[in-house]
């Protein structure tokens, strides 16, 4: 295996992990969506629509990888990290 098939196969079941924890509207993750100022009403809404993102974001990588996507994929990654701080998650 190639270290870039390696790495697809990689972000392809993080964001397909997290992706299905967000369709499910994980609960938990709620207080990460009211801290950027969606209303605690539009938090499972907009939870299913991050997760079906998340999903064809998976399936982008793992199939086809394009630049684009992988650009998406890290800023998300990295911006959704930056936000574990907000509503006090370790």
């Amino acid at each position: 295996m190639t270290a870039q098939l390696i790495l697809r196969i990689g972000i392809f079941l993080t964001f397909l992990g997290h992706g299905g924890a967000a369709l499910g509207v994980e609960l938990a993750w709620v207080p990460f969506l009211t801290t950027v100022s969606v209303p605690l009403e539009q938090a499972p809404a907009v939870m299913r629509l991050i997760g079906s993102l998340d999903m064809v974001v998976a399936a982008s990588i793992l199939v086809k990888p394009i630049r684009m996507v992988i650009c998406w994929a890290i800023c998300w990654a990295f911006l959704t990290a930056l936000m574990r701080p907000l509503p006090g998650a370790p």
